[in-house]
């Protein structure tokens, strides 16, 4: 499948591969995002820049072609209502709910794993814990982007 997409958009597959992987791990590239903050915002981006730049290219060497119409488009709510709707198509058995049960409870386990210690610890018991790191709780410092603005 994979091969098969590849060789009909060989050229925009590999500079979205390309570009993607140059913002992701490139260290000229890093040291770019460091110095100006041009490269610092598009690479913020994430896959974006390589995805827009194949889009942009792809029409141009000829393996793309976009067919943009105007109109208003109505979902099909009904159709998709009769196919995946358990009122349309009918409830699984109760042998099915029991098989799911241990992949349910599983899931159930370790995302409580993960939020209960989230949620009982607060920034003062991890300062109190990890005195070999600072750690700020501004908000400045919490995210990506002001870090970026700077």
């Amino acid at each position: 499948m994979l091969s098969a997409f590849c060789c009909q958009q060989p050229i925009s597959t590999t500079i979205a591969c390309a570009v993607c992987l140059i913002f992701a791990f490139s260290i000229p590239m890093a040291k770019l995002k460091e110095k100006y903050r041009f490269f610092a915002l598009l690479g913020a981006l994430g896959l974006l820049p390589g995805f827009v730049l194949a889009g942009i290219i792809g029409p141009m060497v000829g393996e793309v072609s976009y067919d943009i119409q105007w109109g208003i488009l109505i979902p099909p709510l009904d159709d998709a209502w009769a196919k995946v709707s358990p009122f349309a198509i009918g409830w699984p058995s109760m042998e099915m709910f029991i098989q799911g049960m241990p992949l349910a409870l599983i899931t159930y386990v370790i995302l409580l794993a993960i939020w209960l210690p989230v949620t009982r610890l607060s920034a003062k018991d991890w300062r109190l814990a990890r005195t070999n790191t600072s750690t700020s709780t501004r908000p400045a410092h919490t995210s990506r982007w002001p870090s970026v603005m700077r």
